[in-house]
């Protein structure tokens, strides 16, 4: 495999020092926990769900429970698997895990390295690690263990869209880049990660893609772009992947579980190598990674918090942890005190996920060291320009007074960081992140000489990190909640993030919204701000605006109702949607869509020969786009 994994290997643990010894350690341990922490650290076997909240330590109830296990000699460590989804949270864990053990020795008056750690990985290098254990695993996968190794790779990048562009043009598919919308290469590339995160198969793509279609539909969320490209090259694009030996990163999970699903031997092995395993970030699990973890063994425990749930887009699915919860079998615990954040910022991102239905409904307490803090500062500004030119003057003054403070800028979109950087290199901040072109942050004089770097990344990158103080620009309805996400109805994973954005921050948060960006204007608050109680808020330059007026049609507005028409054309059957309840959440999202596509199918039978250019929509089309706007802003609404 041209991958970078460890080789490294547990070892297994000793027979178990003696008794009171150990009862001291773990008592020790369990001493620093709370009520919530202690009871889920104290399960010892069968299936366990720890909801815990954001900065209620549930990695370190992870680990201490793993090594307690351990300690006691009731588990193997070589058998004991903790599983996540990042390599850096990985790293973590092992480092956690291993601190524990150096501890446990030192208590034990045991030889260092005498007490085994579990394997600490993500999902897709713990299944490369069993194909390089179990050839019979990798022949099953279509994985060759000798001679030349197959090139992973991941379809969500520029190589893997390239690939999917050839495939597209092969394939013969309308291939048109219209202005103002994705490419549609990357949107067929999401289709195909969403039929493989759902297990498809090679002849039974269609009736996965219907069915999870309909399931989506029934709970308000429109299903991933792009599933007609994708069903129109799925065969096509593995005999491409086939040829040129190449290995999707989503292929990696789905073979394997088809493998060891389908050969009862093969499961046999497996489940002998392993017999528990620990999932922290249980929330951002797909259905393909739960059955996985399924596979391994019964005896499971999830970490996570559906609140904390922002990977939709790549078929993370908090339902799995809201159904696993209500199996008969399985015990829940609930870790709800809370170490990170004042007082005030808790309770503003706990109004604001307080409006998300898909939860369990529990409510984190900080824990009696959090200070009330200073409220939330809501700032308005013109434009993203002047939003930057404010951030920078605000950092350089916190800078000055409290120079090894921790700052973080969270951006919705990439695009936000330009203006950032431009901002910071004339006030002479240092940076740490990315900036558009790829090229990293410079580092030039700082206002303040000691001053850490401010950091600059997404708010998917700062989860699982924590900061004194945040800034999180662009709290614009169309930016944040982005407006794809809105059309697609997946405003709770939205809410999600900005729930993770605002748990970020320490002492304080400052949100700033711009009344343009780029070509959008005018914008309004988020409707996240309007969540929040105004008690908990203190505002700044520009007064709050009203929504914005309907504007005129434009051809860029007639160009996005065409590709909506496209995009849904044999996605989900007529019959379907006509005999969908009139919900709000149907008229809203659906109805216009459907308009536009039988419109577009009308317009193809009756007249085959006349294209619509950039400038050549006609009225009627023009209509379905002004009601089709006119839905959105009700929803809006």
């Amino acid at each position: 495999m041209k991958s970078r994994l460890s080789r490294g290997r547990a070892r297994t643990a000793s027979p178990t020092p003696a008794q009171p010894a150990v009862i001291a350690l773990v008592d020790g341990w369990e001493a620093s926990m709370n009520d919530g922490q202690a009871a889920a650290f104290r399960h010892d076997h069968g299936p366990a769900l720890a909801i815990a909240g954001a900065g209620t330590g549930k990695t370190r109830v992870l680990t201490h429970r793993a090594m307690r296990l351990i300690v006691e000699g009731k588990v193997d460590a070589a058998k004991l698997v903790c599983l996540t989804f990042t390599k850096p949270a990985a790293m973590e864990m092992s480092e956690r895990l291993a601190a524990l053990r150096d501890h446990a020795e030192a208590a034990l008056d045991m030889p260092a390295g005498s007490i085994g750690i579990p394997t600490a990985m993500t999902f897709h290098a713990f299944v490369l690690r069993l194909v390089q254990k179990l050839p019979e695993l990798a022949e099953a996968m279509g994985v060759p263990t000798r001679g030349r190794q197959p090139t992973l790779v991941d379809l969500t990048s520029a190589e893997g869209v390239e690939l999917v562009r050839e495939a597209l043009m092969e394939a013969g598919e309308d291939y048109e880049e219209v202005e103002g919308a994705p490419d549609p290469a990357v949107i067929a590339a999401g289709g195909i990660s969403a039929l493989k995160g759902w297990l498809a198969g090679r002849d039974d793509a269609g009736e996965v893609a219907e069915r999870e279609s309909i399931a989506l539909v029934n709970r308000g969320i429109a299903p991933p772009a792009g599933l007609r490209q994708a069903l129109a090259i799925w065969a096509l694009l593995s005999e491409m992947m086939d040829e040129r030996q190449f290995l999707d990163f989503d292929d990696i999970i789905s073979r394997a579980v088809q493998a060891i699903d389908t050969d009862p031997v093969l499961r046999g092995r497996v489940r002998g190598m392993v017999t528990m395993v620990m999932e922290d970030e249980a929330q951002d699990a797909s259905r393909a990674q739960m059955r996985l973890v399924r596979l391994l063994c019964d005896d499971i425990m999830l970490v996570g918090d559906e609140d904390q749930m922002l990977y939709g887009w790549r078929q993370a699915d908090s339902d799995i942890i809201l159904s696993f919860a209500a199996e008969r079998d399985v015990q829940t615990y609930m870790i709800t005190e809370h170490y990170r954040c004042s007082r005030t910022i808790l309770a503003a991102a706990s109004d604001v996920i307080a409006r998300n239905s898909a939860r369990l409904g529990k409510v984190l307490v900080p824990n009696d060291a959090r200070p009330v803090g200073a409220p939330i500062l809501v700032a308005r500004f013109l434009d993203e320009t002047a939003e930057a030119r404010f951030i920078a003057t605000e950092i350089r003054r916190i800078q000055a007074e409290q120079p090894d403070a921790g700052i973080a800028i969270l951006v919705r979109l990439n695009a936000q960081v330009e203006a950032i950087a431009a901002a910071f290199d004339n006030a002479g901040i240092q940076r740490q992140g990315k900036v558009p072109g790829g090229q990293r942050g410079r580092k030039r004089g700082a206002a303040a000489a000691q001053a850490k770097p401010v950091k600059i990344m997404t708010i998917f990158g700062a989860k699982g990190l924590e900061f004194d103080f945040v800034f999180l620009p662009g709290w614009a309805d169309g930016i944040m909640p982005s407006g794809r996400t809105i059309r697609e109805g997946r405003e709770e994973e939205e809410r999600n993030l900005a729930y993770v954005a605002l748990t970020r921050g320490m002492k304080e948060v400052c949100i700033s919204v711009p009344r343009a960006f780029g070509d959008k204007a005018p914008l309004r608050d988020s409707r996240f701000i309007g969540e929040i109680a105004d008690s908990r808020l203190v505002h700044a330059g520009l007064p709050a605006a009203e929504p914005p007026p309907d504007p005129p049609t434009t051809d860029k507005q007639v160009n996005f109702a065409r590709v909506i028409a496209r995009e849904l054309k044999l996605i989900i059957a007529d019959e379907i949607l006509a005999s969908r309840p009139r919900t709000s959440i149907w008229l809203d999202f659906w109805k216009p869509r459907l308009e536009a596509k039988r419109l577009e199918r009308k317009r193809r039978q009756t007249d085959r020969g006349r294209h619509l250019d950039d400038h050549g929509a006609d009225e009627e089309l023009q209509d379905i786009a002004r009601r089709f706007r006119g839905r959105g802003a009700a929803a809006a609404e």
